[in-house]
């Protein structure tokens, strides 16, 4: 067992150090090619930013498929992925039409339900599972497509979108943990691979030097990413995770992307139209630092999820479904205060 544990603490090593290079590279060479998000509009930033967030994660993962012995499903995802980092890579150089994104975005999950991985059940009460039957392939898809969409969302400041992710990350292993406590190095070494790749890019993104961005690329990948490994965990040939527990690792997502789309699509607008009515603009708004509202925001998710674990203590499944209710119009409610000041 000693051996075991040395042995990944060396890769854990390697990993760290491989990662940290790439990152860099990544982001002198964006710069070196102006391949940046450039100051105007809506966006907050000062100076040119590399876009370097997506080729870094998407080059970090295959090197990790390399280290790590992961789960050949695991390793399926990963590969799959280069649809959605592709895509996202195309959409920050030319500005791709969202309906052409959802299409290939469309696409891109279909890949995951042709490869075995899709939602085929859904726990909603006690001991009662909701059978999705030949529904399941539709709904994956639907799934999927809307949450890389709401990756993209939160994306707006620096730190936001990967720190939201590493919390979800933590959290979904957190539960599978607690309902599996038996869990072998190769299938908890995705986690590890994954919180290893996001903390070097967390440290260019909220620096003033060398700074890098996701972009779409990024944002697009790291919620293809996440939605993926929980439906695959979610299977019932894996069922290592409930939906019960899922809705709260994704709440702050969720909650974002649902209200806002809500809102755009009942003024007789595109979900997909830009514009500042997401949480993270009203608070800049109020003029709270971006800093501030990313503590706000970052202490605010990991409530969420910890509210979970809490009432999973409770063994009352429609409980976790009451609150998660309940807390989205809360979530609203706050964000028509903050408009109206």
């Amino acid at each position: 067992m000693i051996s075991l544990y040395s042995q990944i603490n060396q890769l854990m090593i390697i990993n760290i150090l491989l990662n940290s290079i790439l990152i860099y590279f990544f982001t002198k060479f964006c710069y070196k090619i102006k391949f940046v998000d450039r100051p105007m509009g809506r966006k907050s930033h000062s100076s040119p930013t590399a876009y370097s967030g997506g080729m870094y994660f998407f080059s970090a993962l295959l090197i990790s498929i390399y280290l790590y012995e992961f789960e050949d499903k695991i390793n399926y995802i990963l590969i799959s992925s280069f649809i959605i980092f592709f895509t996202g890579l195309v959409d920050d150089r030319i500005d791709l039409n969202s309906y052409l994104r959802i299409i290939i975005q469309f696409f891109s999950s279909y890949l995951l339900v042709s490869g075995g991985i899709s939602i085929e059940e859904l726990s909603i009460v006690n001991l009662y599972d909701v059978h999705l039957g030949s529904f399941a392939p539709l709904f994956t898809v639907l799934c999927v497509t809307l949450f890389v969409n709401a990756s993209n969302f939160i994306d707006g400041i620096d730190g936001l979108a990967i720190s939201v992710f590493m919390i979800s990350i933590i959290f979904v292993f957190i539960n599978i943990f607690n309902n599996n406590s038996n869990l072998t190095p190769q299938q908890w070494s995705i986690f590890l691979s994954l919180l290893l790749i996001a903390i070097p890019f967390l440290i260019f993104n909220i620096s003033k030097l060398n700074k890098s961005f996701l972009g779409n690329s990024g944002s697009y990948l790291i919620g293809f990413i996440l939605a993926s490994i929980i439906i695959y965990y979610h299977t019932p040939f894996n069922r290592n995770i409930f939906t019960y527990q899922v809705i709260w690792c994704l709440a702050y997502q969720v909650y974002d992307f649902m209200h806002v789309s809500i809102k755009r699509i009942s003024q007789l607008k595109s979900p997909f139209n830009a514009d500042r009515e997401h949480f993270h603009h009203l608070l800049l708004d109020l003029k709270i630092t971006p800093l501030k509202v990313l503590i706000i925001i970052v202490g605010l998710n990991l409530f969420l999820n910890l509210l979970g674990i809490l009432i999973s203590s409770f063994e009352v499944i429609y409980l976790h479904y009451l609150l998660f209710i309940f807390f989205f119009f809360f979530f609203a409610f706050i964000k028509a205060k903050l408009k109206s000041k």
